[in-house]
């Protein structure tokens, strides 16, 4: 639709109502993960969808520094579109003809046997929903960092696009060894220890750089950039998931509440240091954001009882 009509209202469709709604199927996956290893310790399910979730950050390596190729030989942005459309088409063929049924994975998905009513009360207890929005703050920094990238680097920075794939992509390509070490440092430190530390670390790169993307410092930053990103995109999955442990099909859904929750709250965030100043406050405030809310959460798990 994008690719095809090219107006603003197309986009605004696109991104506003189609994407978020398919990107519902993502906290499934897990979900689908969580019943799979539901034998194993919690340390190896933790260990699984660490690693489950840094697969999806491999394909940045390869496919950003492409794109970056293509648009160096003088490609449209959107082009990307376009290509999108055929992959998800490969996608959903893929999935029509190659998935299981639900006999053949001998997952064992037994029903809660409560209401609707009261799963969504369950899932809306204060406990639950004031960590949602804690976290989502905490992954805001993240969205706000990859709605900023282009806009610093490219208006602030004075760089081409070539380089914000480049970026991008180095980003994600070192989030994928720190995604694979989350389990071993989870060994140490709790979840909640482990995300505040993300948003601390997540968060000095945020203040960093606006500051730094006229230099060739700035490259240096995607090592902090991935540290944070790789845990507070990583550990929350499992984080959810232990807030709903006997339903993992509820802990999916609470993931894609998570993300979009992250999303609005970083899209708040953009509005306000725009409106204010520009796009070096949005970072700013993002930042401050944030490392407030990996705080919190250490302070509201610290007085949880076990």
């Amino acid at each position: 639709m994008v690719f095809l009509v090219r107006s603003p209202t197309a986009y605004l469709v696109a991104h506003m109502l189609v994407f978020p709604f398919s990107a519902t199927i993502f906290g499934q996956l897990f979900a689908l993960a969580r019943l799979a290893t539901a034998e194993q310790t919690a340390a190896s399910r933790d260990g699984t969808m660490a690693a489950l979730r840094a697969l999806f950050a491999l394909p940045f390596v390869i496919v950003l520094p492409l794109w970056s190729l293509a648009f160096d030989r003088g490609a449209p942005l959107i082009l990307i579109y376009g290509v999108l459309a055929l992959g998800f088409a490969v996608i959903t063929a893929l999935l029509a003809i190659r998935w299981p049924s639900a006999r053949a994975a001998e997952l064992n998905d037994p029903k809660s046997g409560i209401r609707f009513s009261a799963a969504l009360r369950e899932m809306t207890a204060w406990p639950v929903t004031a960590r949602i929005l804690v976290i989502a703050s905490v992954q805001a920094g993240v969205t706000l960092y990859m709605v900023l990238l282009g806009l610093i680097m490219t208006t602030g920075g004075g760089r081409e696009t070539s380089d914000v794939s480049l970026f991008a992509g180095l980003v994600a390509g070192l989030e994928v060894p720190f995604m694979l070490a989350s389990p071993m440092l989870l060994s140490r430190l709790s979840k909640s220890a482990l995300i505040a530390a993300a948003a601390f670390i997540h968060a000095g790169f945020l203040c960093a750089f606006p500051l730094a993307a006229p230099y060739p410092v700035v490259w240096f930053l995607a090592i902090p950039a991935a540290m944070g990103a790789a845990v507070t995109l990583s550990v929350p999955i499992a984080y959810m998931q232990d807030l709903m442990s006997a339903r993992p099909g509820a802990g999916g859904a609470l993931i894609a509440v998570l993300h979009v929750t992250g999303r609005v709250i970083a899209a708040a965030v953009f509005g306000l240091g725009t409106a204010i100043s520009g796009y070096g406050l949005a970072a700013m405030l993002g930042a401050g954001l944030a490392a407030a809310s990996g705080l919190t959460l250490l302070m509201m798990d610290r007085r949880r009882p076990a």
